[in-house]
């Protein structure tokens, strides 16, 4: 049965017609289909779940509904790839206005990592370390100069500067406890501050066939990956194993590709012998 058919613009800008079966076979057209969708992306949504119903051995809809099959694909892509690929393509500055303590990460965010600011600075005579409540370092006293948070994760250490038992005068918040996924600023703000924090972003949800992710190369190692995760719930030892060294492959690719980008890893023509 055919899943659909879809043109795909190669680097040098010809476009080819392809059909794509339910067991992720990719079959040429010869002339193109009226109406099928052009994509510059080779890993559209179709072709993910055709190629994990291949993979899996999954091609019917009795095995895994084509609902069921994306949201595998839009879980592993949300909560999974991200915190496994690490890659620039999920990270992002958040801002968002403060105006009480308490705040909660909202559900796009998946963590957060330093340094955390705010947009306004204390007056510059009020970086004396003896001027706050508890005594600060000169190290923190320089962060707070470039309106640089003072970050904690462990509550203990934190309620013991700031007890949670006691009233705090609202004022410029310079400390912050990130903990369970919310933030506790201290003191209260006194007004209306934006903060500021690098995130890991979940990437946005598929939906359509011709729906792609941020980086092309991801589309194979969730084909990978999900393919993988469905054959190991089976039990088939042996076809896990060999997905798994196909999905490490293909991480490796992609966390290659991001070298590449920020320029950690350099490729050099290989020489001739």
């Amino acid at each position: 049965m055919l899943v659909s058919t879809v043109g795909l613009q190669a680097p040098n800008g010809l476009i080819y017609y392809l059909t794509i079966t339910n067991d992720g076979a990719l079959i040429p057209v010869a002339a193109p289909t009226t109406g099928s969708p052009v994509v510059t992306n080779y890993w559209p949504f179709s072709t993910i779940q055709a190629m994990i119903r291949r993979y899996a051995g999954k091609p019917t809809e009795n095995q895994i509904t084509t609902p069921e099959l994306q949201s595998e694909i839009n879980f592993y892509l949300s909560s999974i790839l991200p915190l496994e690929l690490m890659s620039d393509s999920c990270e992002a500055y958040w801002d968002t206005p403060i105006t009480s303590e308490l705040y909660s990460l909202p559900d796009s965010i998946i963590s957060l990592s330093e340094p955390m600011t705010l947009d306004y600075g204390l007056p510059s005579q009020q970086y004396d370390p003896n001027y706050f409540f508890d005594p600060i370092s000169e190290d923190e006293a320089d962060l707070l100069y470039f309106n640089m948070l003072i970050v904690d994760t462990q509550p203990q250490k934190f309620f013991q500067t700031w007890p949670n038992n006691q009233l705090w005068t609202p004022a410029q918040p310079y400390a912050v406890l990130y903990y369970g996924r919310q933030l506790l600023f201290r003191p209260p703000p006194d007004q209306t501050y934006t903060f500021r924090s690098p995130a890991l972003i979940k990437p946005t949800a598929l939906a359509n066939n011709t729906d792609v992710m941020p980086r092309d190369i991801w589309g194979q190692f969730i084909a990978y990956a999900v393919a993988h995760k469905l054959v190991s719930e089976d039990g088939d030892a042996t076809r896990e194993a060999q997905l798994l060294k196909r999905k490490d492959w293909a991480m490796n690719l992609c966390r290659n590709q991001d070298l590449i980008a920020d320029g950690d890893l350099l490729l050099r023509p290989v020489g001739r012998w």
